[in-house]
């Protein structure tokens, strides 16, 4: 019985050990991404393509590059 006991307390710990475990890379995805946001939005530059238009510049102003310019034209034209 005290065997069970001691098995079932360690199974617990380690099922809350891989909880925050998980937690806390979800965390860290959720704060990647919103830094790749963050940048995208503040780097915005309305001679870049986006969904609404199909730009003027040769070259891409959004630091993180097409998939930024995309990003934040999208949120912009939500904003407008």
């Amino acid at each position: 019985n005290k065997e069970r006991h001691a098995i079932k307390k360690k199974n617990i710990k380690s099922l809350v050990t891989s909880f925050s475990m998980l937690r806390e890379s979800v965390f860290i995805v959720l704060l990647g991404l919103g830094l790749i946001s963050f940048i995208s939005l503040v780097s915005y530059d309305i001679t870049d393509p986006g969904f609404s238009t199909t730009g003027t510049s040769v070259e891409l102003n959004n630091y993180i590059g097409l998939f930024g310019a995309y990003f934040s034209s999208f949120l912009f034209s939500f904003s407008a």
